[in-house]
């Protein structure tokens, strides 16, 4: 059996004919670009150029749709979902802040659920699998604000677009993490907590695995019920 290597796992290619065909993914990535990424944005961009985009344009421009927006005081990015070649252009051009004094995550995850949701699938009965894959360290969110956080989720959920958050402080604060998995749980996606550089491969080849396993499995799924 033919196989293909994807993030951790060798998928049969067979399996890839009879059951993706049949499924977009829609991806929006939200990265941080706030001052505390200044010294580490530039390998995050790297590990997850190799590690979640590579991976996921084996699948096809058919099968993924993909967009990054950036976030610090402000929110920069694409405006649409579109080719992963087009995805890795706009990861490529983000750069860190050298100060951040206010934080834009609520509106890059705003902006990035509704893109997500609002993507039209391109052949009918075509299953849709929109997601938003935010890069964080989930900082700048008080306690004013932490509402919005769970309405977010919420709203995400409602939506049908599951949140999956890696989380990653370079200066190894853990409270601020809290908000991504406040957003993931709300909305039924998944929080990974990435402690050093080195474990993002890791945890990109499990998100890898995670969208060609379990998206395509909740088709087969569908199809049989």
């Amino acid at each position: 059996v033919i196989t293909l290597k994807l993030g951790g796992a060798k998928v049969p290619f067979v399996w890839g004919l009879a059951s993706a065909a049949e499924v977009e993914v829609n991806a929006v990535l939200v990265v941080a670009t706030t001052d505390v990424f200044k010294d580490s944005l530039d390998r995050i961009r790297d590990a997850v150029a190799a590690g979640l985009l590579a991976p996921l344009e084996k699948l096809g421009p058919a099968r993924v749709r993909v967009a990054v927006i950036g976030y610090g005081q402000t929110t920069i990015g694409q405006k649409k979902l579109g080719t992963v070649a087009l995805a890795k252009a706009a990861l490529a051009k983000l750069e860190a802040e050298e100060a951040t004094t206010e934080v834009a995550l609520v509106k890059a995850v705003t902006d990035a659920v509704a893109l997500a949701a609002a993507t039209k699938p391109r052949a009918a009965g075509t299953l849709q699998r929109p997601m938003v894959i935010i890069l964080s360290d989930g900082d700048g969110i008080d306690s004013d604000t932490r509402p919005k956080i769970t309405e977010l989720g919420a709203l995400a959920q409602k939506k049908g677009v599951r949140i999956h958050a890696l989380g990653y402080s370079p200066i190894k604060a853990r409270r601020s993490l809290l908000t991504l998995g406040e957003l993931t749980k709300q909305s039924g996606g998944t929080f990974r907590w990435i402690q050093e550089m080195e474990g993002w491969q890791i945890a990109l080849e499990q998100l890898v695995d995670q969208i060609c396993l379990l998206y395509t499995s909740d088709a087969a799924d569908e199809r049989s019920s």
